[in-house]
């Protein structure tokens, strides 16, 4: 298994585009090739509606090293399943005007999603 982590921002026609700069992407790709695993997971983030800045790291992983950690463990499970599995940690758009909606400063703001899966062929 491979997990790839992505720098990325909201594709052209992507719908959250008003409400998120951008994301860092882990894509857990069940393939021992490194080749195989960029292909699916620029594949499926692009499919996802978010364009590609730059990769970030690349880590090869197994089952073991999720002892203990039940979301990370579902998420390595799930790419076992389907191929593949992706994480998305996105931050807030610059241009959001309601103050209301804003983290005070120094406090970064995430928010997960899993978004879509393929079946591999």
């Amino acid at each position: 298994m491979i997990i790839l982590r992505y720098v990325a921002r909201p594709g052209s026609g992507n719908r959250i585009a008003a409400k998120y700069d951008g994301a860092y992407i882990n894509c857990w790709v069940s393939t021992a090739s490194l080749a195989r695993a960029r292909v699916v997971a620029r594949k499926v983030i692009r499919t996802s509606g978010w364009a590609i800045q730059k990769l970030e790291e690349v880590t090869r992983v197994e089952r073991l090293d999720y002892r203990g950690r039940s979301r990370s463990l579902a998420l390595y499970d799930e790419a076992v399943r389907d191929g593949y599995s992706l994480m998305i940690h996105t931050w807030p758009s610059r241009r959001r005007t309601k103050t209301a909606e804003r983290k005070p400063a120094g406090r970064p703001t995430r928010r997960s999603r899993k978004i879509g899966r393929q079946r591999r062929s």
